[in-house]
């Protein structure tokens, strides 16, 4: 024989199972199931519910505040709904609370309408009744509250709005009344619904004192003060100010700014300013600038050292004053200073040379300066760049790039295209250019093509040199290699000179001559029409250059304390340099917020090598000499200076002492003393 071993399931139970239906402290509402026994069938979903509240009698009514849970019933809830899968017997307690109506009306009727109901033995309040309502087109005032038809909360007691902590132990009924807003029956100058809010009556008059603060009732009244307290007194509006740095190290004018409130308004705002030591004799009308701000300026003189007061003085519109203490700040930043006008030398091909001039710091604070040959960016994080315009596309990628690990893409970084309609601009960080600037930079662009050298979409730049406040077309060297299809859709004129590609870099340079010496930024602008799209324009390594190779600073960079000065060296080097005259301007650039940056004009004139020692003075600097001496590699030289020829008292010229030589020539410059007679004298040693 042959078994088959098998199994037959279990049936699942499917037999009724009991739970009831109950309601606490009473039967109330409409329970579905209804209140008693019930069966379900065992694992079966039951939803019971009941009424959230019952049918109000006479301002009373049972609200379900939820239910107890017995079995599989949650053990507790706060809603009128509850389901459950029944496997045990069960049961829901309906839970009941009784409440009370608050019903809140208005005379003259309309103004306030309204029923709130509130659990019995808790405490009620009304709504908010308006201060002040139109009826018929008259103004009506709010006066008190009366709460089942008594003055609350007091008959003599200052009205409160709303009326709070009324007790329900049953229906009530609150009425808010209001008069008319000009009403004044007896004639003191007071309005009666002010005097009905805060005394209940008629009789409290202008000149009283309620609270004996010192202010009468008339001058509560004008600046909207409790006249029953005297905490609460009239008084001009509140100034919320944020004093100026202190010390200060911007430059005049100062803005000052103030938020101010007031209860029945500010009338006027002034700003009291003047140099300490001085009689406050400067006075600025504050502009309203809404939002309950208000501005002045402060402009006086910008001295280091100076030192400024300020006050803010503000008037409500009833003529109470109010003013913030008095402010101080003073002047500290530093000031540079350079005396020559031009540094110029005159040496001979193949030969270099150094000079010295002071930067002086006439301020009160350390000057931090720099010299300035170039500004490159090679596009880390995109610090100190503009994007001007809403949404623009430009930002920092590293989808393409020429160096490093990002460039700045004019285009969508999800889809790798730029979009339909789009004019994007991109500008630069401030750049002060010395002689000669130029700027080049790295670009890759695909545009959208037409023909020959034409594109429906491209780039072109501009430069500004007011802060940004104007642009005019730069063109780079070679011109633009394209054109603007004529298009309606395109941001450009149609034959608009203009960038376009299709992939791969390139170097772009562009001559800045014409902006020699200003602070530039420069603007890369992308457009394109409604139609076709495709990658767009990616920029990198961008470098704004200047520095001559012939002019250098051994130290390029330092900090002169306040009220004193360095001497900063200038290297000359006319190596390799046929002769003639060569231009070029020494840019520093400092924290001295009257001149960031400093152009100093520098001038070498290279004439041919002399065959012999000599001196001579120099063609373009008075006072200025330069001593020349033939020289070769391999033996030092030394400077020496006398007041007598036939002295045996020679000293060395300062940094002169002992000077490797080299093929051709070296030189001096010097300033002439304008005494009777000073003899130089060179020797030579081989090391």
């Amino acid at each position: 024989h042959i078994f088959f071993p098998f199994c037959i399931p279990s049936p699942i139970p499917y037999y009724p199972v009991n739970f009831w239906v109950f309601s606490s402290p009473g039967e109330y509402g409409t329970m579905d199931p209804a209140s008693g026994a019930h069966q379900a069938p065992w694992g079966s979903t039951v939803v019971a519910s009941t009424s959230s509240h019952t049918v109000p009698v006479n301002g009373q009514r049972h609200r379900c505040s939820g239910w107890l849970g017995f079995g599989e019933v949650p053990a507790s809830g706060t809603s009128n709904t509850v389901s459950f899968v029944i496997r045990d017997t069960s049961a829901v307690q309906w839970m009941w609370e009784e409440q009370f109506a608050l019903a809140q009306h208005s005379l003259p009727s309309g103004i306030v309408e309204t029923v709130t109901w509130w659990d019995a033995a808790t405490e009620a309040e009304t709504v908010v009744a308006p201060a002040v309502v139109d009826v018929a087109g008259t103004p009506y005032a709010f006066v008190n509250w009366l709460v089942d038809g008594l003055r609350y909360p007091s008959a003599t007691a200052a009205a409160l709005n709303p009326a709070i902590a009324l007790p329900m132990h049953g229906a009530r009924e609150a009425t808010a009344a209001y008069i008319p807003e000009a009403q004044d029956e007896d004639a003191d100058g007071l309005p009666d619904w002010w005097e009905l809010f805060n005394f209940s009556d008629l009789d409290a008059a202008s000149t009283n004192d309620a609270d004996g603060d010192g202010y009468s009732n008339a001058d509560e009244w004008a600046d909207h003060s409790d006249p029953r307290d005297a905490a609460s007194i009239p008084q001009g509006p509140e100034i919320m100010h944020d004093p100026l740095d202190n010390p200060m190290g911007a430059l005049s004018p100062w803005r000052v700014s103030a938020t101010m409130t007031d209860s029945v308004g500010v009338a006027s705002a002034t700003l009291h300013w003047w140099i300490k030591g001085q009689e406050w004799t400067k006075t600025v009308t504050m502009a309203d600038v809404g939002g309950g701000s208000y501005e002045g300026v402060i402009a006086g003189s910008s001295t280091p050292g100076d030192s400024y007061q300020y006050r803010i003085e503000a008037v409500d519109s009833v003529s109470n004053v109010s003013s913030t203490p008095t402010n101080t700040f003073q002047l500290v930043y530093p000031l540079a200073t350079v005396a020559q006008g031009e540094l110029a030398v005159s040496i001979e091909r193949n030969t270099a040379t150094e000079i010295t001039f002071l930067l002086a710091n006439d301020g009160n604070a350390d000057l931090t300066w720099q010299a300035i040959t170039n500004l490159t960016d090679t596009v880390d994080d995109g610090d100190g760049w503009g994007r001007p315009g809403a949404n623009t596309p430009w930002h920092v990628s590293t989808q393409q790039v020429h160096s490093a690990n990002h460039a700045w893409y004019c285009g969508d970084e999800a889809s790798g295209l730029y979009g339909d309609s789009v004019d994007a601009l991109l500008v630069t960080p401030l750049a002060i250019l010395g002689a000669a600037p130029t700027l080049a930079f790295w670009q890759w662009m695909e545009a959208e093509y037409y023909y020959e050298d034409y594109y429906w979409d491209g780039g072109v730049m501009d430069i500004s040199t007011n802060g940004g406040l104007s642009f005019e077309r730069i063109v780079p060297v070679g011109g633009y290699p394209h054109k603007i299809t004529p298009n309606p859709d395109s941001p450009f004129p149609g034959h608009t000179p203009c960038f376009g590609g299709e992939g791969g870099w390139e170097r772009v340079t562009v001559d800045l001559s014409e902006y020699a010496g200003t602070r530039a930024q420069v603007r890369f602008r992308f457009g394109s029409d409604a139609y076709v799209v495709d990658r767009g324009w990616f920029i990198d390594d961008v470098a704004f250059g200047w520095g001559a190779s012939w002019l250098n600073l051994p130290t390029s960079s330092g900090i002169v304390p306040s009220a004193s000065s360095v001497a900063v060296t200038v290297r000359f080097d006319a190596t390799g340099l046929q002769a003639g005259t060569y231009l070029d301007t020494l840019v520093l650039t400092s924290n001295d917020p009257t001149r960031p940056s400093l152009g100093i004009p520098v001038r070498m004139n290279v004439s041919e090598r002399s065959t012999a020692a000599g001196i001579s003075l120099d063609a373009v600097v008075p006072d200025q000499f330069v001593i020349t001496w033939p020289s070769s590699t391999g033996y030092f030289y030394r400077l020496m200076q006398s007041t007598n020829l036939g002295s045996a008292n020679w000293v060395d010229v300062p940094g002169y002492s002992n000077l490797p030589g080299r093929e051709g020539f070296m030189s001096y410059t010097g300033t002439i003393d304008h005494i009777r007679a000073k003899f130089y004298r060179i020797n030579e040693n081989q090391p």
